[in-house]
């Protein structure tokens, strides 16, 4: 048998949901009628070895080669933001994201009041076949607002949504 040689012209795809296989050449083969075995197909994201083999009663041939199919990454973005008000022992995990939308550190304390910038990831649903993303997402941080209302006859008044009351009432003024 005479040995005919493969040319690989892309073995390599991005993920987009339809099938894919191997493109190829095999050199010096004009007019030839040739059948070539174990060319698979793949829709999903991976690689997937295989042999190519010729099969003919007077020619033949082989290459080891792979199939390729890299993740696709999505496309999202990361332009929105969060707010929320201040409390002592405040995380990242408090402020809720959207869907597929998650913090890369939520325990990292927000102890800063004002608008910053945290590290994100968007989370395909189809993460098999589709990149993770990274970004940031900016977190507005506002004051805790304390506040009294009424000062009764008694001293009593509320704080911060507490009942409490006031010994000296010069000491609120000092």
């Amino acid at each position: 048998k005479k040995t005919l040689a493969f040319e690989i012209i892309n073995n390599e795809f991005t993920y987009d949901s339809s099938t894919h296989t191997i493109e190829y050449k095999i050199l010096n083969s004009e007019g030839l009628n040739l059948v070539v075995e174990n060319n698979i197909v793949q829709t999903n994201a991976g690689t997937y070895p295989t042999t190519l083999s010729i099969l003919h009663e007077f020619y033949d041939g082989n290459i080891d080669t792979n199939l390729i199919i890299h993740k696709s990454t999505p496309i999202t973005d990361f332009d929105f933001s969060c707010k929320t008000t201040w409390f002592n022992g405040l995380t990242l995990s408090n402020i809720p994201l959207p869907d597929n939308y998650v913090w890369i550190n939520p325990s990292e304390r927000l102890e800063v009041i004002d608008a910053h910038l945290y590290a994100a990831q968007y989370v395909p649903d189809d993460y098999e076949n589709y990149n993770i993303v990274n970004g940031e997402i900016s977190v507005t941080v506002n004051k805790q607002k304390s506040y009294i209302n009424g000062i009764k006859d008694n001293y009593e008044f509320t704080y911060n949504e507490n009942e409490s009351s006031i010994i000296d009432v010069n000491l609120l003024f000092e």
